[in-house]
């Protein structure tokens, strides 16, 4: 009972984990594409 309890709540951790660092990674990738792309086009 413990046990699947703490591999559940392991394995919602690791997904949120997951989920943040893919998320921040696709922040940072459009950070990037907006500083590199807007000065193009403005120029």
């Amino acid at each position: 009972m413990l046990l699947s309890l703490l591999a559940s709540t392991s394995a919602i951790f690791a997904g949120l984990l997951l989920h943040a660092l893919t998320s921040s990674a696709l922040i940072i990738k459009i950070k990037i594409v907006f500083t590199v792309y807007i000065p193009i086009l403005a120029i």
